[in-house]
């Protein structure tokens, strides 16, 4: 067990994918075997562009009681920053640091979808999630980048 370390997760794109226009969240096959997995493993939290409200809707959708209970964080889109060189007027990007000095005592790691969001981060503190066609795939690329970035 590695409880010293956040696994920090985006949703939409990492574990599943959000429809916009009926705000319907929709997990990729394999998501709960993996969210089992890091909060087996792993101190975990939810960093997210989506508002509060659409971010809690999900969460509480998709994580059992004792997940929530255990999760260390939940930062929505008040703790992203406004992308002002963005492809869209909505872009934002993330900042591991706040995370950082939050929660001293974390080697913290964020996996995202997204390279845009963590473009001023340093890449040995976040993964950007890979699309494959078999979704399974996906978690098992994230497990073991997860490992090969912590034996640095």
């Amino acid at each position: 067990m590695y409880k010293s370390v956040l696994i920090i997760l985006d949703i939409n794109g990492v574990i599943g994918n959000r429809s916009y226009k009926d705000n319907k969240f929709i997990l990729y096959e394999g998501a709960k075997d993996f969210l089992n997995y890091c909060y087996e493993l792993y101190s975990v939290g939810f960093y997210s562009s989506m508002v509060k409200k659409n971010l809690d809707t999900i969460l509480k959708d998709i994580l059992t009681p004792d997940q929530i209970s255990k999760t260390i964080c939940i930062l929505d889109r008040r703790y992203t920053k406004k992308d002002e060189s963005g492809k869209d007027p909505w872009s934002t990007t993330k900042d591991v640091n706040l995370i950082k000095d939050k929660f001293k005592g974390y080697k913290v790691l964020i996996c995202d979808d997204d390279e845009s969001k963590m473009k001023f981060n340093d890449p040995n503190d976040y993964i950007i999630v890979q699309k494959f066609e078999d979704e399974v795939k996906n978690f098992e690329y994230i497990k073991n980048e997860i490992i090969n970035k912590l034996k640095r």
